[in-house]
C-alpha cells in the first residue's frame, strides 16, 4: 500500500514539473515541427529570397514557437516568424514590415469606412460605427489612386451596434442585413465582426457592455439567419466577466490539484508516524 502511495505521489510530482515545464519552454516533439513547418513556409513563399532562419524558442505569451529570420545579402532585413501547434498558424512578420503599404493601406481602409458608415447608417437600427482594414502590397498601386470596388484585395470590416437588450435572434438578424447590403455595393468581405453593446446603469462613459458578438469567416459569409445561429460563432454575455470566471475556474483547478499531492503526502507521513509508534 505504501509503495503504491509514493507511486502516485511521484507520478503527480513529475507531471506537474512536466507540465511547468512545457508551459515556460515548450517540447522538442513541437519545437522540431515548428522548425520544419517555418522552413518549409519560408521555401514556399520566399523562393526568391536568401532568407535565414535563426534559432527556434518557445514563447509562453504567444503559445508558441518563434524565430528571427534574417536575410545573407541583406543585413538591414530581419523579421520574426512565429508558428502555433494544432491549427499551425504561422504569423509572417515580413508582410507587415517590408512589404506593406502603410500609407495606402490606412488610406484604402479610411475611404471603405466613410463609404460602409453610408450604407449602414440608415439601414441597421442600432447601427454605432464601423471600421474596415484592408493590406495592399508596395508597388501595386499609386498613392494618389483611390479605392475602387472592383479591386481584388480582400477587406476585412468590423460593424458595432448599441441599444437595449435585443434577442440573438434578432442581433443575427441586423448582422445578416448589414452583410447583405455591403454585399450588394460589391465590396469583396474576407471576415466580418460585428459586436452589439447593452447601456446599463450607471454607466456614466456611455460605453455599455458587450452583449453578443459574430464572427463571419469564409465558411459563413453567405450563410442564412438560421444557419449562423445554429453556428459556434456566435458570443453572448462575453467580455471581462467571462474571462475572469475562466481563469478563475483554471487556477481553481490547478490549486486544488496542488492541494491534493500536499494531502497525498501528508496522510503518507502521518500513517509512517503512527506505524513506528506501535
Amino acid at each position: 500500500m505504501k509503495k503504491i502511495l509514493y507511486g502516485v505521489v511521484l507520478v503527480l510530482l513529475i507531471g506537474i514539473i512536466f507540465w511547468f515545464y512545457t508551459g515556460l519552454n515548450g517540447n522538442s516533439m513541437s519545437k522540431a515541427q515548428a522548425e520544419k513547418d517555418m522552413k518549409v513556409y519560408l521555401q514556399e513563399n520566399y523562393p526568391d529570397k536568401d532568407f535565414e532562419l535563426g534559432p527556434v524558442g518557445y514563447s509562453m505569451s504567444f503559445g508558441g514557437y518563434m524565430a528571427v529570420v534574417t536575410s545573407k545579402s541583406d543585413s538591414s532585413i530581419s523579421f520574426n516568424l512565429s508558428w502555433r501547434k494544432g491549427a499551425k498558424v504561422i504569423y509572417d512578420e515580413y508582410i507587415y514590415k517590408y512589404s506593406k503599404d502603410e500609407a495606402l493601406s490606412k488610406k484604402f481602409a479610411d475611404e471603405i469606412t466613410e463609404r460602409l458608415k453610408t450604407i449602414l447608417r440608415s439601414d441597421i437600427k442600432g447601427f454605432n460605427d464601423v471600421s474596415s482594414e484592408i493590406y495592399i502590397k508596395k508597388g501595386v498601386y499609386n498613392s494618389s489612386d483611390s479605392f475602387r470596388v472592383d479591386m481584388p484585395e480582400k477587406i476585412t470590416v468590423w460593424v458595432y451596434m448599441k441599444g437595449d437588450k435585443i434577442s440573438k435572434e434578432e442581433f443575427v438578424e441586423r448582422c445578416v442585413k448589414a452583410r447583405d447590403l455591403i454585399a450588394k455595393e460589391g465590396y469583396k468581405i474576407d471576415t466580418y465582426s460585428f459586436h452589439y453593446n447593452t447601456s446599463f446603469a450607471g454607466d456614466v462613459k456611455g460605453g455599455g457592455q458587450e452583449l453578443y458578438s459574430l464572427a463571419l469567416g469564409k465558411s459563413l459569409l453567405n450563410a442564412s439567419k438560421d444557419d449562423i445561429l445554429k453556428s459556434n460563432k456566435l458570443s453572448i454575455n462575453t467580455g471581462k466577466g467571462r474571462m475572469i470566471a475562466a481563469d478563475i475556474i483554471y487556477k481553481g483547478s490547478i490549486t486544488l490539484f496542488i492541494l491534493g499531492i500536499i494531502g497525498a503526502g501528508v496522510f503518507i507521513a502521518r500513517k509512517e508516524k503512527k506505524e513506528k509508534v506501535k
